[in-house]
């Protein structure tokens, strides 16, 4: 199959039906993490495909997993010039829904203060956008500062599980009774147990901005997110600028390479570094990650 940042993919027909083959650049250790936070999803009630082998070992093929493929089904991006306005309702308050049941699922995956573990992915990505040429000294500092402020605030946040990638890609629509209705959630590579306030970053860019007719039907089923603390909103512009900082390293990064498997991306490796500069660029103005 032709897209994917996160791995490379094949559709495998078997007798006992389709299945999604995902083999992972980064090897084992994302096996394992996938596998791990998809069940527990899946523990929680998120409608999502069913992983039903792994191995990372990488001793006869390189480390995999194989999950369901769901049939007749596209997903939400693809779909969303043709949905009407009862489908993207529908939508908004379905995806909402699924949203609110990953945020009231308790999920540890390190041991490491939340503070800690947010403090020194921070450090990694400013280091990453320095040695790229994307960040320069004074804003890096600027940056610091920040991060020096807002940080403790993730001292009285309980972790719960979180997709980190939530963009309509990653929903899969289905028709039901001639209307297109909420399959499911995909592609939980991304997931950790985290502060809520993290999966409002790319829900706002790759959402709301862009299909603003989703915000208000997804807050319905999702309701009030400041039901997790008062300084949500603090909290997620924290996770804004490490996300704007992650993209510069990473998708400058990605432009030195050519990646022959997946020549489509480098078209889509500009526009994001470009989205994450224009970002940058108006915060350090004085105007909001977000």
């Amino acid at each position: 199959m032709p897209r994917g940042y996160a791995n490379i993919t094949w559709l495998v027909a078997t007798d006992a039906g389709r299945f999604l083959l995902k083999m992972p650049p980064r090897g084992a250790p994302r096996v394992e993490r996938t596998v791990r936070v998809t069940a527990a999803a899946q523990a929680a009630g998120v409608p999502t495909p069913r992983v039903v082998r792994h191995d990372s070992s990488g001793i006869d093929l390189p480390p995999f997993w194989i999950q369901e493929h769901i049939e007749d089904a596209e997903d939400a991006e693809r779909l969303w010039p043709s949905l009407d306005a009862d489908e993207r309702d529908s939508l908004g308050r379905e995806l909402g829904t699924v949203v609110a049941t990953l945020h009231r699922t308790p999920y540890r995956d390190n041991v490491r203060p939340l503070p800690e573990v947010v403090r020194g992915r921070f450090d990694g990505v400013i280091t990453r956008a320095r040695e790229v040429g994307e960040l320069d000294e004074r804003t890096a500092q600027r940056i610091a500062r920040v991060v020096s402020e807002r940080v403790p605030m993730l001292a009285a946040v309980e972790r719960r599980l979180c997709h980190t990638d939530l963009y309509l890609e990653n929903v899969l629509l289905k028709r039901v009774n001639g209307r297109q209705r909420f399959a499911s959630l995909l592609d939980f590579e991304h997931g950790l147990g985290t502060d809520p306030a993290e999966d409002f970053v790319k829900l706002a860019w790759w959402n709301f901005e862009t299909h603003p007719e989703l915000r208000a039907p997804f807050f319905a089923g999702y309701g009030d997110p400041t039901r997790h603390g008062a300084d949500f909103e603090s909290r997620r512009e924290l996770f804004c600028l490490y996300y704007i900082v992650a993209s510069l390293g990473y998708f400058s990064a990605r432009g030195l390479v050519q990646d022959p498997v997946r020549p489509w991306m480098r078209a889509d490796d500009a526009r994001e570094l470009q989205f994450a500069r224009d970002r940058l660029q108006r915060w350090a103005g004085g105007g909001a990650a977000c």
